[in-house]
């Protein structure tokens, strides 16, 4: 039976959760206090028990400058035991009904295996979400830094704001771009940052990898603040496809998909161009 979560399905919830991505308790409960809405977490009971579940977590697409309300679609998973049998599709499509009740422009999500574009798009879901990844020596770094103060005092949201307007985005509300970093530095993420700008990342063996850099001001100086506290020898960066700086050997990701649940939706996912979700819950 498909249902609305209560308070009370934390323990179900959990398990489901722990079994299917492996996190750890206190990841889960993190994430419980912080982010639990039970009108948006869709589950399926067997004996009522949760069997299966996802949540909608609340943000906007912006396109062409236009902020469309959009259900984002995260931690969808069903215990080992009962895949295969069709749980997790009423799921997803009482959700679209649900969403469409609200009045909701559109749910978004991040497939969190290449195989699962093919699965969402049975749903309607469409490949809009992209991302250009490009990789720089320290060398390259060096020659376009900019020497810059590092701060702690800053507003991820408004930093995100501004840098992305120029794009079609996956808009975050202050409080799950808030959590979202909270979760990246959680799970062993690392960040820079001065009063105009930030760059996510995690550290490989020689290769730092950054998963989204945001800047108000000149990108020169996140590279900098990068060279100053990390010794890797190379950096891979992740942009907008249609952000000024680029190599030959870029390479175009498919990220996220989209799927409209109403006409203006519908119009608008037609002039959609290059979308990037960047910094994500996956």
């Amino acid at each position: 039976m498909v249902d609305f979560a209560k308070q009370q399905d934390y323990e179900d919830i959990a398990k489901v959760w722990r079994i299917s991505f492996s996190d750890t308790d206190s990841y889960i409960k993190q994430f419980w206090d912080d982010m639990f809405k039970p009108e948006n977490t869709l589950v399926y009971r067997e004996q009522g028990v949760v069997i299966a579940m996802y949540f909608f977590l609340e943000a906007q697409t912006v396109i062409k400058g236009r902020g469309y309300s959009t259900y984002y679609l995260y931690a969808a998973a069903t215990l080992p035991k009962y895949r295969g049998r069709g749980y997790m599709a009423q799921l997803i499509e009482k959700g679209i009904e649900v969403a469409k009740q609200r009045n909701i422009d559109f749910i978004a999500l991040v497939p969190a295996e290449d195989y699962l574009f093919d699965y969402y798009a049975k749903f309607g879901f469409q490949t809009e979400f992209k991302k250009k990844s490009i990789t720089l020596s320290r060398k390259q770094l060096f020659s376009v830094m900019k020497k810059a103060e590092p701060s702690d005092e800053l507003d991820l949201f408004a930093i995100r704001q501004i840098a992305l307007a120029p794009y079609d985005f996956l808009n975050w509300g202050s409080n799950a771009l808030n959590y979202a970093a909270k979760e990246h530095l959680y799970t062993h993420g690392s960040m820079v940052s001065t009063s105009r700008g930030y760059a996510m990342y995690t550290k490989g063996k020689d290769t730092l990898y950054v998963k989204e850099l945001c800047s108000m001001g000149n990108i020169g100086e996140i590279f900098y603040l990068l060279l100053q506290k990390e010794d890797a020898k190379h950096f891979v960066f992740n942009f907008p496809i249609d952000f000024p700086l680029s190599t030959e050997d870029k390479k175009i990701v498919n990220v996220g998909m989209i799927k409209p649940l109403n006409d203006n939706a519908t119009e608008a996912l037609g002039i959609i161009k290059n979308a990037y979700i960047g910094i994500s819950l996956s």
